[in-house]
């Protein structure tokens, strides 16, 4: 994604989701049902949970009772430290309140290995890509291309 801007951007920090406590609180940031810039408070209810929605399946995910609506989805929850520890992904229609997210570190894992994959649809990118964290450093590093 490119994103022409006069300044530059800020980054949100990427934390980790490995060191989560129940009841822990975290604030998810989006455009819930159109209206920019909405931010909601709750709690991690759920370190691990699966869920199937709208014919697919979801793995390992956290769930809260941050509010997340259509429009959240794609956009981060944070911890108290202003550190991205998931991404917002789904909700539970039927109830309220019930929200899921991706944890950060399966996200960066997905990344990893989605730009690791040199050939995907006929297109090439020939990137070689690892995944750094440690307690100092969180980032995706390309570690060679052809």
């Amino acid at each position: 994604m490119k994103i022409e801007s006069p300044r530059p951007l800020a980054v949100a920090p990427l934390g980790t989701s490995s060191d989560l406590k129940l009841g822990e609180t975290v604030i998810a940031i989006g455009n819930a049902l159109g209206y920019e810039h909405t931010v909601t408070v709750g709690i991690i209810s759920s370190l691990v949970r699966d869920v199937e929605a709208e014919n697919q399946s979801y793995r390992n995910l956290l769930q809260t009772d941050a509010a997340i609506n259509p429009g959240n989805s794609g956009g981060p929850l944070i911890n108290l430290d202003g550190e991205v520890i998931a991404i917002n992904v789904a909700i539970r229609a039927n109830a309220q309140k019930i929200g899921f997210a991706i944890k950060i570190d399966d996200a960066r894992q997905y990344t990893a290995q989605l730009l690791d994959i040199r050939r995907r649809s006929r297109t090439w990118h020939g990137l070689f890509t690892r995944d750094v964290k440690n307690h100092k450093q969180r980032h995706l590093v390309v570690v060679g291309f052809e």
